[in-house]
């Protein structure tokens, strides 16, 4: 069986074909980074300043998380949606940006960069549950209803097949433990 008739059989048609080529592998990717950075910036954590504190932070974030909601809705209402998502791509690189700067800054300083990886935690949740928010929207931006029903199942297998992945890469990428 070839890959025409194999995609037939999930109900892809020929026009969905460029679609499924552009988005599949942006899902895979994004997949590959939301699982790279999950496990990146817990482990992080939980060697830095103590995974005994994780059930703190994850108590802080869910206060967070409805001002996060408010705030992205209060933006959606006030910028068009092409103008939301530059802005957002903006905060996001802005974000990441300040926070590498300021564990340069410590680190340059010498000082304790302790207190900094809740903040860093946080910050860095907040960047992948925005890059999902985007990801999906550009997603179904692209495709009309019909073509999202037929779609939507195989861009999510690319995106687990990038956590897959993501996970097995932080898994080499650990030392081994004795």
């Amino acid at each position: 069986m070839n890959m025409a008739q194999a995609l037939g059989r999930l109900g892809v048609r020929a026009e969905d074909r460029r679609k499924l080529r552009l988005m599949t592998p942006v899902f895979l990717i994004c997949g590959i980074a939301e699982a790279l950075t999950y496990n990146g910036f817990i482990t992080l954590f939980s060697q830095r300043f103590g995974s005994e504190y994780l059930p703190y932070l994850y108590t802080g974030e869910a206060f967070l998380l409805p001002l996060e909601a408010w705030f992205m809705s209060w933006l959606a209402m006030k910028l068009s949606k092409p103008a939301l998502m530059k802005t957002m791509y903006a905060v996001m690189t802005a974000i990441l940006l300040a926070d590498a700067g300021v564990l340069a800054a410590l680190k340059l300083a010498d000082l304790d960069a302790r207190w900094f990886y809740p903040v860093l935690f946080l910050t860095s949740s907040f960047v992948v549950r925005q890059q999902t928010v985007l990801l999906w929207s550009l997603a179904v931006d692209v495709c009309p209803t019909q073509q999202a029903k037929r779609l939507m199942p195989l861009f999510v297998s690319g995106a687990t097949l990038g956590g897959a992945v993501g996970g097995a890469w932080h898994a080499d990428a650990q030392p081994a433990r004795r």
